[in-house]
């Protein structure tokens, strides 16, 4: 059933949204009237509702603030009804979050419509996804991997509302927890040693887990790990029982061909080789699908070259990109030196700290393509507002 909370202080006008949404198949309602000093819909709601749609009037500023200053995954999928000619509110609206912006009275077939979206939204959510696991690896040194195999997983748990599991394969220098500001432990390594007697609850004692739902497993390096220290046959039993315990698994592995290397690549769906523009890059970037082609025998359709820090003024372009790795699909990340500094030195992942910014979105669509999420319709708000794409 797709839970449903209105709220608003214009509680005849609640009454009202209630008896418009009364009967929809699939739908279970359930309402929070404001007074006073009481401006967050969302407060005492728990569980979170699946959707909020919220009753405003000329004079309300305080429920959309209070919204703005929950974190993204502490919101729900919130349209917003509220008088028409007032631009300001319809902007605070769009910082709250807010998927959608309905005059009122709405449309009730327009409402009803956008609440069918959700629905299959959330059903697509729930259902067991094609590509499931991802692995993410440097065509060079420094490319950015670690923050992108992160913010990908933090994306997936916070924005697709997706169990994620991130796993840290740097076993000497790996520190993916610091990237989420929270403490690391040995848990990738305690689950590889016991593997054989662990069940899904084991393993996720085993990982340190961030607020949004990300299971980091990783090491704290107090003593030297080796490849060598962990079996081809202990690496699949990890892998098969992450697969029954998460919907998505994302792994950071080092540009270092070992037989872990090749255990990771060998039983994913998706391949992210991430590069930036420049001719060294580009250059260690076509020996590596060498050896993921070739030798490990990937497709092309498994394989996504990720330009990280991209610039449409670099002297390698990506049509250059294209023409030397032809066959296999591009993406870009947009270069933002002081988002991504600030989120390695504060530990917030992007998706918290500049939930709007270009990188972000370009995070996002990669997280919905590595998790085949489908995004859903735009609603008024994107329609009217909307970025477009390069």
């Amino acid at each position: 059933m797709f839970d449903v909370l209105t709220a608003g202080r214009n509680h005849a006008g609640l009454r009202d949204l209630e008896q418009m949404l009364k009967g929809h198949s699939g739908i279970a309602t359930r309402r929070r009237e404001l007074g006073g000093d009481d401006l967050d819909p969302l407060r005492s709601s728990e569980p979170l509702p699946d959707l909020l749609v919220l009753l405003l009037d000329s004079q309300s500023r305080g429920e959309l603030e209070a919204l703005d200053q929950r974190a993204p995954e502490e919101r729900p999928v919130i349209f917003v009804v509220g008088p028409k000619g007032d631009p300001e509110l319809i902007r605070l609206t769009m910082r709250a979050g807010a998927r959608d912006f309905f005059f009122d009275p709405p449309v009730r077939d327009e409402l009803l419509d956008a609440i069918d979206r959700a629905i299959e939204e959330k059903e697509r959510r729930s259902t067991v996804l094609k590509r499931r696991v991802g692995v993410i690896i440097n065509a060079k040194g420094g490319a950015g991997a670690s923050f992108i195999a992160t913010n990908v997983a933090h994306i997936l748990a916070a924005h697709f509302k997706s169990k994620t599991a991130l796993l840290d394969m740097d076993l000497q220098f790996g520190f993916l927890s610091s990237n989420f500001s929270i403490s690391a432990n040995d848990g990738l390594h305690q689950a590889m040693e016991s593997i054989d007697t662990l069940d899904g609850v084991a393993l996720e004692g085993w990982s340190a887990k961030h607020a949004s739902g990300v299971s980091v497993f990783g090491n704290t390096h107090r003593q030297l790990l080796l490849s060598r220290d962990f079996s081809e046959e202990q690496i699949g039993k990890f892998l098969e029982l992450a697969l029954r315990t998460y919907s998505h698994v994302i792994i950071d592995v080092p540009r270092q061909i070992d037989h872990l290397f090749a255990s990771c690549v060998q039983r994913t769906d998706t391949v992210m080789v991430v590069l930036q523009q420049s001719v060294a890059h580009l250059r260690d970037a076509r020996t590596l699908m060498k050896i993921l082609q070739r030798e490990l025998m990937l497709r092309d359709d498994q394989i996504i070259i990720l330009v990280n820090r991209w610039s449409k003024n670099a002297l390698v372009s990506t049509k250059d990109i294209e023409k030397s790795l032809p066959g296999l699909q591009l993406m870009t990340v947009a270069n933002d030196y002081a988002s991504v500094a600030e989120s390695l030195n504060t530990g917030v992942p992007v998706y918290e700290l500049r939930p709007k910014a270009p990188i972000t979105r370009d995070l996002v669509k990669l997280a919905s393509l590595v998790g085949s999420v489908s995004t859903s319709k735009k609603g008024f708000l994107q329609r009217l507002f909307g970025a477009t794409g390069r």
